[in-house]
């Protein structure tokens, strides 16, 4: 793991694709990437996040630029938060069409954990995830 979190932190971030876009693709082997990014998001922020490396983001404080302070407290709270990646949501969204119970349940232990830490970044997340990939058979 600590070879993993070195390769994703020092990889160069001029170079397209970066090495944290290896994560968001298709895998032969889903259910050994969800396992690992349950891994990394298990991590404490000091040791990894994935705010850290290039990615769209669920939340910006750039978003609420023009909302009430009670937001912008909100956003700020969460903007740093591991789980503000949009790439990570699309594939769980992705992910949880799987004819796999192994994998749909890996999925919802996942989000399980996310919301007990933000209920409201997952919710965010799930709204921004494109709706053709909604097809999740919970």
């Amino acid at each position: 793991m600590k070879l993993l979190i070195s390769i994703l932190l020092n990889a160069p971030r001029d170079v397209e694709p970066h090495a944290v876009t290896g994560f968001w693709e298709t895998w032969n082997n889903p259910l050994y990437q969800l396992r690992l990014l349950d891994a990394l998001l298990s991590l404490p922020a000091d040791t990894f996040n994935f705010v850290a490396l290039p990615g769209r983001r669920i939340v910006t404080v750039d978003d609420v630029t023009i909302a009430s302070p009670t937001i912008r407290a909100l956003a700020a709270n969460v903007q740093s938060h591991t789980w503000n990646s949009l790439e990570l949501f699309q594939v769980l969204v992705r992910l949880a069409g799987s004819d796999s119970v192994e994998i749909r349940t890996c999925i919802r232990d996942m989000l399980d954990k996310a919301i007990k830490i933000s209920a409201e970044l997952v919710h965010m997340g799930l709204l921004q995830v494109p709706v053709c990939s909604l097809a999740i058979p919970f």
